[in-house]
């Protein structure tokens, strides 16, 4: 069974689309959410995340909504894959939706990457791009962003954890497009997204 750990501030965008997927396609996965925040109920203190993830030795820890610095001692501790709400090298670090959407782009969208301490190196596994509207509100522009991310990144996450290239066909595979499969963003802490 595969062993995969959700790293967050307080919350995280995909963590609920990612267990229904696995359990969906009947995947042998356990998913376990770790939030830094100390109200919530699965909380690490970020000084002990490091020992943490080497004694739970997780197949992969998605990072999603994370706000700390992930510094090289944290990385070597396991195989670390970050959602990033936009594409980079566009907005790299947080409040990249609201960044984006403010700074008048037309395209924005999703990258998942394996994350280092220098951004020039980074290696980039999917990137998916969403187009803004000129009549999109922020809350339209944050939804589609989300449920992006809730569609993409269990595709993503199974082709990482199997060693495969990940390819967009199985994305598109049941309707079509992949938006309109998902609720909108979920919140695993009642915090708002910010």
């Amino acid at each position: 069974m595969k062993k995969i750990a959700v790293l967050t501030s307080n919350k995280s965008i995909i963590f609920e689309s990612l267990n229904k997927f696995f359990k969906d396609i009947n995947y042998p996965v356990e998913i376990k959410l770790v939030s830094t925040n100390f109200s919530c109920d699965n909380y690490v203190a970020k000084e002990n995340l490091t020992e943490y993830f080497q004694v739970e030795n997780f197949d992969i820890v998605v990072v999603d909504c994370y706000e700390d610095y992930l510094d090289d001692r944290l990385l070597d501790s396991g195989k670390f894959l970050k959602i990033q709400y936009s594409l980079l090298p566009a907005f790299e670090g947080n409040n990249e939706i609201a960044r984006a959407y403010s700074s008048g782009v037309k395209v924005s969208g999703i990258t998942i990457y394996y994350p280092n301490s220098d951004i020039e190196k980074l290696k980039i596994v999917a990137q998916y791009p969403i187009l803004i509207k000129n009549n999109d509100h922020f809350d339209d522009f944050k939804s589609n962003i989300c449920e992006l991310a809730e569609v993409m990144s269990p595709y993503v996450i199974k082709s990482v954890l199997e060693d495969t290239v990940f390819d967009y066909s199985d994305m598109f595979s049941n309707n079509g497009n992949c938006l309109g499969k998902c609720s909108g963003c979920k919140s695993s802490c009642n915090k708002p997204l910010s």
